[in-house]
């Protein structure tokens, strides 16, 4: 056991020190580049800067592969999440539109779509990138994956409490729907691909398809142009859909199936989901010390409602504070 605690406290210290100096780095690079080009060129330097700061920083630092980000499955795991993630959307803008809340008024021009993908892209790759593969993995590395699912959600949500039209329910609405969904896909894949894919799609398809405003921020006229009225807990009010009611439960569905598929593959000692083929099978990661026993007690015992008792059991340990981009 103090082999293992050794062997972990190094890992997270270096995991840090990485951490640290990408961030130094990404925060250099928008000094740097503000108001010298444009959103999108930004957007481009950003995302190339942090995965290079992070592949090479992994690799020379941490003195590892990164092996969430680095395999032949990346392609096929980032079209799965694509896919997810504009299924999911557009399953809540039906939802909206069955209780007679949203109604397509007109229909726009495709020509901004590939556009509006690319920059899905880039944006999911910036924000999974620092919330998945750091954020996630250092507090998974310091508490085990309970923990990295709820601090990395926690402070996903809290990066969110800024934007535009941003109350303290769609900071929690954030956490619970996009939070835990992303961490889950991280957690049970081991890959960033699965998580980057269906940011993307959620947020191509919410601002380039739907032409609704993404996390407050408004965006270009979609493909579908149509007006969402009604109460706000069902439209998300002045931040969004996101902060419907039905985002939360579509997305906190899929992300609870995920948790649940993550302990049946701990369970089964079996590889999971989208890497199943050629790239490491994920393990649930259990804190070393005090916490272990509890942690396995709960996974051991409580079956079908395990997902439950852990979001209770971890709820009392961590103090979420700060700010992601």
């Amino acid at each position: 056991m103090r082999d293992s605690v050794k062997l972990r406290s190094k890992e997270l210290g270096l995991a840090l020190l990485n951490f640290a100096l990408v961030l130094g780095l990404l925060f250099g690079t928008q000094a740097l580049i503000r108001g010298r080009v444009a959103d999108t060129e930004g957007l481009v330097i950003l995302s190339a800067v942090i995965l290079t700061a992070y592949l090479a920083g992994t690799r020379w630092i941490e003195g590892h592969q990164p092996a969430e980000l680095v395999g032949k499955r990346g392609v096929a795991q980032f079209a799965g999440g694509l896919g997810l993630g504009i299924a999911l959307f557009s399953s809540v803008i039906g939802l909206l539109w069955i209780v007679g809340d949203y109604r397509v008024t007109a229909h726009g021009a495709v020509s901004g779509l590939a556009t509006g993908l690319f920059i899905a892209l880039m944006v999911g790759i910036i924000e999974k990138t620092i919330a998945r593969g750091f954020l996630f993995r250092i507090a998974e590395l310091a508490g085990g994956t309970w923990i990295g699912v709820f601090v990395s959600s926690a402070l996903f949500g809290a990066g969110h409490a800024f934007n535009p039209g941003a109350s303290v329910l769609s900071s929690i609405a954030i956490a619970l729907e996009a939070g835990v969904l992303l961490a889950a896909a991280y957690a049970l894949t081991g890959r960033l691909w699965f998580p980057i894919g269906l940011h993307t799609g959620w947020n191509f398809t919410e601002g380039s398809l739907f032409g609704r405003s993404v996390s407050g921020h408004e965006t270009k006229p979609g493909l579908f142009a149509g007006t969402l009225k009604g109460p706000a807990i069902l439209t998300g009010g002045a931040f969004g859909p996101e902060a419907s009611i039905f985002a939360v439960a579509v997305c906190l569905a899929v992300a609870v199936f995920l948790l649940c598929e993550l302990f049946d593959c701990t369970a089964s000692k079996r590889r999971c989901g989208p890497s199943a083929v050629n790239t490491p099978s994920r393990r649930i990661r259990w804190p070393l010390g005090f916490h272990a026993r509890l942690f396995k007690g709960v996974y051991t015992n409580c079956g079908p409602m395990s997902v439950m008792v852990m979001l209770r059991q971890v709820s009392g340990f961590i103090d979420p504070r700060g700010r992601i981009i």
